[in-house]
C-alpha cells in the first residue's frame, strides 16, 4: 500500500510566485495517495493566506502561520504535526510539471521509511543571464538533472526546491537545522543539503526520480553577476559554519586564512583594471567565497564559545 503523500511549501513574501506554484499543482494529475497541500508562511504576513484561500485545488490546501521568520523552524513545525507520510518539499517559486506527484507516488510504492527522493529542476528565466555567467550560477539558477551531472560514486544531493522524504525519518534525526536557511539572524543557505546529509548518515537511501520535474522561477536580479557574488559569499559561509577549527585566531578568524585572503584581495584589485567582465568576476568570486568561509568559521567559533564548548 502506497503511503500518504503530503505537499509542503514554505513561503515568505512571495505571494505572486506562490499563486503560480499552486496553479501548476492544481493542473494535476493527483495520485490517490496525495492527501493535502500544506503552505506554511513564516515571518511578516504578506498575503499567503489569501492565496491559499483562493486556490482552486481539487483537494485540501491548509495554511499554517509561524510568526518567527525562520524557514527551518516553520518546516519543523509542520513535520511535527504530520503522520508518517511522504512529505514532498517544493519551493514557493516553482512550476510543478503535470505528473510529478504521480511519479513520486509510483517511485515510493509500498516503502514507508528509509528512502528519500528527488527529481530534476528546470529554470524559467525572467531575463536569461549572459552565457559566460551560467557556469558560475548555482544549480537552482541554471537547472539540474542527474543525467547532466558529472559521474561520481555517490548520488548528488537533491535540490531543495524539489525533493521528498518520510516525515518519520526527518523527525528521527531532529529535523531541519534552525541555524541554516533564511531567517533574520541566520541567512546562511544549505538547510536541505544539511538535512539530506544527516539522513544519509542515518542510513536513508537517496532515489532519483527523473519524471518528477519542476521549473524554478529565476528573476533577473537572481542571475546577475552581483547576485552570483553574494551567493558565493553565502556558499563559503555555509561550508564552514559547522566546521570545528581550534587553530589560533585573529579577531575571531582563523589566522591561517588571512594570508590567503590577502592574496585573493590583491588578485581582485589587479583584475579590476581588466576590460573582460568574466575575468573581473572570477577574481571577485574567489575573494567573496573566501570571505564567506572566514565568516563561517568566525560565527561557528562564537557559537561554540557561547555554548561552552
Amino acid at each position: 500500500m502506497t503511503p500518504v503523500l503530503v505537499v509542503v511549501i514554505a513561503t515568505s513574501g512571495r505571494r505572486g510566485t506562490l499563486a503560480r506554484t499552486l496553479r501548476s499543482l492544481a493542473e494535476g494529475p493527483w495520485p490517490e495517495a496525495c492527501r493535502e497541500v500544506v503552505v506554511v508562511e513564516n515571518g511578516p504576513k504578506s498575503g499567503a493566506e489569501e492565496v491559499v484561500r483562493n486556490a482552486a485545488m481539487p483537494l485540501a490546501v491548509r495554511y499554517v502561520y509561524r510568526n518567527e521568520g525562520n524557514k527551518s523552524k516553520a518546516l519543523n513545525a509542520v513535520l511535527e504535526g504530520l503522520d508518517d507520510c511522504l512529505a514532498c518539499f517544493f519551493d514557493d517559486d516553482v512550476r510543478v510539471a503535470p505528473g510529478t506527484l504521480c511519479a513520486y507516488a509510483e517511485a515510493v510504492g509500498a516503502v514507508s521509511s528509509g528512502r528519500m527522493y528527488g527529481g530534476p529542476l528546470g529554470v524559467d528565466y525572467e531575463i536569461p543571464p549572459p552565457d559566460w555567467l551560467v557556469p558560475y550560477l548555482p544549480n537552482s539558477a541554471k537547472g539540474w538533472s542527474l543525467d547532466a551531472s558529472p559521474a561520481s560514486e555517490e548520488m548528488p544531493f537533491f535540490l531543495g526546491a524539489n525533493w521528498a522524504a518520510f516525515a518519520c525519518d526527518v523527525r528521527r534525526i531532529g529535523g531541519f537545522h534552525v541555524h541554516r536557511g533564511p531567517s533574520p539572524t541566520d541567512w546562511t543557505i544549505g538547510e536541505e543539503t544539511d538535512l539530506q546529509r544527516r539522513l544519509r548518515c542515518a542510513g536513508v537511501e537517496p532515489v532519483y526520480v527523473p519524471e518528477a520535474m519542476v521549473w524554478h522561477w529565476v528573476p533577473a536580479d537572481r542571475c546577475s553577476p552581483g547576485w552570483a557574488l553574494r551567493r558565493a559569499y553565502q556558499v563559503g559561509m555555509a561550508s564552514t559554519l559547522h566546521e570545528i577549527d581550534r587553530s589560533p585566531a585573529c579577531f575571531g578568524y582563523p589566522r591561517w586564512m588571512i594570508p590567503a585572503l590577502a592574496a585573493r584581495l590583491g588578485h581582485w584589485v589587479l583584475t579590476r583594471l581588466s576590460r573582460d567582465e568574466q575575468t573581473r568576476f572570477i577574481a571577485a568570486r574567489e575573494y567573496r567565497h573566501w570571505l564567506g568561509m572566514m565568516q563561517g568559521y568566525r560565527l561557528g567559533r562564537r557559537r561554540r564559545i557561547a555554548g561552552g564548548e
